[in-house]
């Protein structure tokens, strides 16, 4: 570390403008970020906010796709501390698939991660879109979930905002106490988009998840 007298001795054009008191940050050229003065401002965007003016919904969980749900959350509870899982068995006869048929079922669980919910998907038939990605990609990252109050108002948020969805399950149908799809597009890369409806049954049933792993139903 260089002393204060360095400075007043040092006869470089540093040393000799720290010492004069000389030493200024530069001005902003033209076309850097600037708060002076004349500076150009644009205009205040608030985090999350779209270009109509709406909020991005709450982020519900994020969910990946394994081989074997049991072993992975093992893995994430003895690695990471993840947990106290809960298991589920998923079987939705009434959603519709992108082709047209019905029905699939999963094996799965949700963990909490200190911040939101993780949702671990390992499928239980060939036809469902977990099997075709765990085909085609492996493991990993599969969709982020969204709490909204209306899954097709959300839908036509997103397509007004020039990123129109393309809809993989459709599980709003009679028969699904608990509405929700998943939307392939553009939005997430590779991941898909889960919209999941407020309403009296995925309250009940969420509010016993969240409970369950000790986490916080989003607002």
């Amino acid at each position: 570390m260089r002393s204060r007298n360095h400075f007043a001795s040092c006869p470089c054009l540093t040393c000799s403008s720290l010492h004069a008191g000389r030493h200024r940050r530069r001005p902003a050229a033209r076309g850097e970020l600037g708060s002076g003065a004349g500076a150009a401002r644009e205009p205040a965007v608030q985090s999350g906010t779209r270009a109509d003016g709406s909020r991005l919904p709450p982020l519900h969980h994020v969910g990946m796709v394994v081989r074997d749900c049991e072993r992975t959350v093992a893995n994430l509870s003895s690695a990471l501390g993840f947990g106290p899982a809960f298991p589920f068995e998923g079987v939705f006869p009434e959603a519709v698939l992108a082709n047209g048929e019905k029905g699939l079922s999963l094996k799965g669980a949700f963990v909490w991660m200190g911040n939101t919910a993780l949702e671990i998907v390992e499928p239980g038939d060939v036809r469902s879109p977990h099997h075709a990605f765990l085909q085609e990609r492996g493991e990993g990252l599969h969709h982020l979930a969204y709490w909204v109050e209306s899954v097709q108002d959300e839908i036509a948020r997103m397509g007004a905002g020039g990123v129109p969805p393309r809809m993989l399950v459709d599980g709003t149908g009679p028969g699904n106490d608990v509405p929700w799809c998943y939307l392939e597009g553009d939005m997430a890369g590779s991941a898909l988009i889960e919209l999941i409806e407020r309403c009296e049954g995925s309250e009940q049933y969420y509010e016993a998840v969240f409970k369950a792993i000790g986490g916080k139903i989003p607002g």
